[in-house]
Formats: structure tokens, C-alpha cells, sequence
């Protein structure tokens, strides 16, 4: 057999137009163009027809009407071609689930491995993207000669089946039908395309429906005010606050799926190509559909090894989205408690088996293909490694998968501040105290250091709405936090994210930083002086921003004195002063006392006094 396959290559590609018959276990497509004209570009299809052979007879078809043209960036340089092909009347091609005219034809000549498009797909199926574009692997002979293993999907755009967003006409100006739909990419080639436009941040936008000869001038500007806005929600002093920053134009689930998908594939073209949609009447960006992966599973030399790589680190600019995504507390938690229901919903395996059915299904198709372009030990692109066999190429590729699958579980862990070694007991009061030797006391407006005895006790107060951050409860009853600038000052309550602080530890586990949620910034100290100021400062492992936790002790009485036979007296003050209660032991009975903060003066027979702030 051996012996027989370079032949047979050879006959394929000398295959006459009215030879038809299936060479592999996979469909096979005729494209044959009028007088055999060649494609030759990407601008004007080359009419014709196509023809398919496949063992499922739903999935073959005789002489359908349809033009070719070239398509890709990168990829239409390659020897190799891709393709789009484009139907008279819409058909399910190959019996894929959307009625279309237009398809593509993957040609994958840099992916070794051929699968790797595919592979992103089932992630993007099993991470639950809401539209997933198809899958079918093909031969193909184009005008009677042989051209390789493709792989056939979607072309993406807006239709039914693919891109989940309503139509919109040229005439639509108004609200609603104007709210959408609209589908766009972040798109590094976006200069070379005729309907863009480019945001404060320099991202660049190309609007891909409505399409570039349909869309209206106020289409043009809603969609672009629109992306604007989004962007300048992301990098507002606010931006983690759910309701005024950037969550309330995102949907989150797909943000947080998408980001997943970014960095499982380490997809060093995950920002400088990233498509997002936007439905009528919906406020929310919705992120996908997933797209172009033949460079992603570490096969990129460019940024090399990207198996403990991130790619909001090392993949290709621009990062300005996610490097501001990747700040919010909010965002970091998300990503890895989904990515923990994942990995126990076993994505590491079902990926691995796909690479196995695809290798199996495939490995006729492949031979083929890799008589027909003989690069397997060869570099034809960016590809970080090559191999004398395909069977490496694959178990390459698996190795892979595992490996980036446990990096991901270290790293997501290692972010997430739910998940950061700081006990907080919620039922127990606190003193703050800088690494200087201060203590953070309340002034009438905000917060001061001060001497020990004048520390104020806090209480940390669980958030509802963002996990692993609290109110901080100081002992007038307000709450710290921080306004849209530098400044600490007080809250009625810790419902905004300005109200928020998360307890991270040091890179030394020594001390504590204290970040408000609000403007991603730390609690520290103009001076370590007692009088000094406090504030918020965007540094993030300083001595200025270094604090201690003292447990003060349950709210309902003292723990820190010694419970001694010689106390002389116990008196307890309101905070104005007043005298609130005489004793003669500890623990303090605190039962009776109006709610809010007290001193208590423990007083021992040879004179010592003990002062406590404590709150009930």
C-alpha cells in the first residue's frame, strides 16, 4: 500500500472533471470552475459547481451551482488555499444544521496536526457558547486536482443557524430596530476593511453586519458610540462596580467562557481577533462567536513555549481589554470557579478523546494531504515544533491539552481573592495597624493614624454581591471606603464596589493589603506618623499599603484582659464619654447596652489601667 499511495496521489490529481467517486472515509468535494478557470483571488467569486461523495447519502449532492473565491489573511499567502465557497440558493451543506449559501473551506496547511480549528470548536461546545460554528472534515479536488484534507464550516455572519442576532435594513435609523443586531471584530487587519472605526484605547473595530454595502450612516454611529461606551465603562475609575461599570453592557456568561477559551486553546490571536455581538433591544455585548485556531495549541513560535504562558501576558496586542478586565476582583472569580465546573465536568478528557475520534477519522485523509504538501518535519509558517510523523504531531497535541489544563487550575486558583489565605472572622471585632506601628482611627470625615490607644475597632462586613470582599464597619456605624479619586472617606452602607475592600495578603504573607473594589486600589498612608492621612494608592506591594490584623475579640465582650481576681473596677463609656456602667469582674456584661461602640477601663489593684474599644 505504501508503494501504491504516491501513484495514487498522482492519479488524483490528474482526476478528470467527470470522475466522481469517494477517496477517503470522509466526503469528498468536487469543485469544478466554468472552463476550469483558477481562483486566483479574493475578491470575485469564479463561477461553477460542486459535487460530493459521501457514504451518507443526506450529505452528497451533484453539480450544485456556486462560485469560489479565495479568502483569509495570513493563510492566503500559503500554498495551500483556503476557500469560501458561495451556493446559488441556501442549502444544508453536508448536512450541517444552518441553511446557507455561504461556507468555508479550512485548509489548515500551518496546523500540522489539522484539527486544531476543530478542537476549538468542541471548547467552545463544551464551555457552552451560545452559537458554536460546525465541523466536517473533506477532501478535496478542485478543476480535477487533488488539493488536500479541508476542514468545512460556517461562514460567520448573521443568518439563521449562525450568528444569533436579528437582521436590520437599510432603512432601519431608530430605535429599536437600530439597537441591533450587529456583529464586530477587534480586528488588527481592521484598516484593510471597508466599514471600521478605532476606540479612545486604539482598538480597532471592523463591522462585519450589518455589511459593509448595507449599513446606514446611523447604524455606522450607534454601534460605534456603542463600543465607546462599553470601553470607557471598562477603564472608569468605577469599572468593577456591576451597575456603573462595564458589567452592565457585558454578558457576562459568554465574557467569562470566552476568556476561558482564550486562554485553554493559548491562542496567541485571541485580542488581535476577537468577535462580539449585540442583539436588539439587549444593552449587553455579547463575546464570540470563536474563530481562526490554526496558530493557537502552541504553534506559534513567535511567543514560544505557551504551555504556563497567559495570553493577557504573551498573546499578540492588543491586551488593553484584558489586562483592565483581568483588575476586577469580580472577574478573576468568575473565571476560575467556571473553570472549576469545567474541569470536574471533565473538559480536560472529552477533549482528549476528540483528538483520538479526529486523529482516527482523519488518518486516511491525512496520508493524502501530507503526499500532496510533504512539510510535515518541515516549517512552513510560525509552527513552534514539527514532526517526522503525524501520530507525534498528534500525541503533541494532547500532551498539550494536559499540560495547559493543570497550568490553568494553578494559575486561575493563584488569582482568584476568594481563594487567598486570609481568615476573616466576621464575628469578631479588629484593630488595623500599620506595618509603621500606627492604627487606623475614625475622624469626623474619614479615617486618620493614630496612637494604640485611640485605634478604632472594625468589623468586616460580608458583601452580598461580590464574594471574598467586605464592608468594612467602622465604629460610628458608616463604612470606609474610597470616592472616584484618591480619598478614603465614609458609606452609609457597603453596597457599592467604592465600599468594598478585599484582605489579600503580602508576596511575604507578613501583612495584609487591604483593595478597594471600587478603583482597584489599596488602603495606605500618606506618613506612618500618628495624624497622618489614609487614602487609596494603585501601588501594589508597598510599605505604605502594609497592614496588620488584631483580633480584638468577640463583640459581646473582652478578651484581650486578663481575667484576674485583683481587678479593682470595671467601667464601661459610651463613645461621647458618658459613663455607660460600673462592674467589678470580666468578662464585661454588655447585655442591656444600646447597640454601637464603647470603652471599657479595666482598672487593677496595683494601679494599671487597661483601655478597650469594643462594640455590641
Amino acid at each position: 500500500m505504501k508503494r501504491l499511495l504516491p501513484l495514487l496521489v498522482a492519479m488524483l490529481c490528474m482526476l478528470p472533471a467527470h470522475a466522481r467517486e469517494r477517496l477517503t472515509e470522509i466526503p469528498t468535494v468536487y469543485i469544478d470552475t466554468e472552463g476550469s478557470a483558477p481562483v486566483t483571488g479574493k475578491s470575485n467569486y469564479v463561477k461553477g459547481t460542486l459535487t460530493v461523495m459521501s457514504a451518507d447519502p443526506a450529505e452528497c449532492c451533484d453539480a450544485l451551482p456556486m462560485g469560489v473565491r479565495g479568502r483569509g489573511n495570513s493563510t492566503w499567502n500559503m500554498p495551500k488555499k483556503p476557500y469560501r465557497v458561495k451556493f446559488d440558493s441556501k442549502v444544508n451543506f453536508l448536512d450541517l444544521p444552518a441553511k446557507a449559501k455561504s461556507w468555508v473551506f479550512l485548509a489548515n496547511y500551518a496546523d500540522k496536526s489539522l484539527m486544531r480549528n476543530a478542537i476549538a470548536f468542541e471548547i467552545s461546545s463544551f464551555v457552552g457558547m451560545e452559537y458554536t460554528p460546525s465541523i466536517r472534515f473533506v477532501d478535496v479536488v478542485l478543476n480535477g486536482e487533488y488539493l488536500g484534507n479541508y476542514m468545512v464550516t460556517d461562514q460567520t455572519e448573521v443568518a439563521k443557524g449562525r450568528v444569533p442576532v436579528e437582521s436590520q435594513e437599510v432603512t432601519d435609523t431608530e430605535e429599536p430596530a437600530i439597537t441591533g443586531g450587529y456583529l464586530i471584530e477587534l480586528d488588527g487587519f481592521a484598516d484593510g476593511e471597508p466599514v471600521w472605526f478605532q476606540t479612545p484605547q486604539g482598538i480597532k473595530v471592523t463591522v462585519k453586519y450589518p455589511k459593509d454595502d448595507e449599513i446606514n450612516e446611523a447604524q455606522l454611529d450607534y454601534i460605534t458610540r456603542y463600543v465607546r461606551e462599553f470601553e470607557s465603562r471598562l477603564f472608569a475609575d468605577n469599572f468593577s462596580d456591576p451597575a456603573a461599570g462595564y458589567r452592565s453592557m457585558a454578558d457576562t456568561e459568554s465574557l467569562v467562557n470566552w476568556y476561558i477559551a482564550c486562554e485553554l486553546t493559548a491562542n496567541s490571536d485571541s485580542f488581535w481577533s476577537t468577535y462580539m455581538y449585540k442583539k436588539r433591544g439587549d444593552d449587553r455585548l455579547y463575546f464570540g462567536p470563536m474563530w481562526d485556531y490554526d496558530i493557537a495549541f502552541n504553534n506559534d513560535s513567535r511567543i514560544g513555549d505557551a504551555t504556563r504562558k497567559l495570553m493577557r501576558d504573551s498573546a499578540h496586542a492588543p491586551l488593553t481589554w484584558i489586562k483592565r478586565l483581568w483588575q476586577d476582583a469580580w472577574f478573576r472569580s468568575a473565571v476560575n470557579a467556571r473553570w472549576k465546573e469545567l474541569v470536574d465536568s471533565g473538559i480536560e478528557e472529552y477533549l482528549l478523546g476528540k483528538v483520538e475520534d479526529y486523529a482516527a477519522l482523519i488518518d486516511a485523509s491525512q496520508k493524502l494531504n501530507f503526499k500532496k504538501w510533504d512539510i510535515l518535519s518541515r516549517k512552513v509558517y510560525n509552527e513552534l515544533v514539527v514532526f517526522p510523523t503525524y501520530r507525534e504531531g498528534v500525541d503533541y497535541l494532547k500532551s498539550f491539552i494536559s499540560a495547559r489544563v493543570a497550568f490553568l487550575t494553578e494559575s486561575f486558583a493563584a488569582d482568584d481573592p476568594t481563594g487567598w489565605a486570609v481568615d476573616i472572622d466576621t464575628s469578631v471585632q479588629y484593630r488595623l495597624m500599620h506595618s509603621a506601628g500606627s492604627w487606623l482611627s475614625e475622624s469626623a470625615a474619614t479615617c486618620i493614624l493614630s496612637s494604640g490607644e485611640d485605634a478604632s475597632t472594625v468589623t468586616f462586613v460580608p458583601s452580598a454581591s461580590t464574594p471574598g470582599a467586605y464592608g468594612i464597619l467602622l465604629p460610628s456605624g458608616s463604612y470606609m471606603g474610597s470616592d472616584n479619586k484618591w480619598n478614603v472617606i465614609k458609606f452609609d452602607d457597603c453596597s457599592a464596589a467604592h465600599a468594598l475592600f478585599s484582605v489579600e495578603p503580602t508576596s511575604d504573607g507578613s501583612y495584609v493589603r487591604l483593595r478597594n473594589h471600587g478603583l482597584n486600589r489599596y488602603l495606605g498612608v500618606d506618613g506612618t506618623e500618628p495624624g497622618g492621612g489614609i487614602y487609596t494608592d494603585k501601588k501594589i506591594d508597598y510599605d505604605r499599603n502594609r497592614w496588620r490584623l488584631r483580633e480584638v475579640g468577640p463583640v459581646d465582650r473582652v478578651t484581650d484582659a486578663v481575667t484576674d481576681a485583683d481587678v479593682r473596677e470595671v467601667r464601661v463609656y459610651g463613645v461621647d464619654g458618658v459613663q455607660a456602667r460600673v462592674a467589678r469582674s470580666l468578662p464585661v456584661d454588655m447585655s442591656g447596652l444600646a447597640p454601637g461602640v464603647y470603652v471599657v477601663t479595666v482598672t487593677y489593684s496595683d494601679g494599671t489601667v487597661a483601655r478597650y474599644k469594643l462594640g455590641r
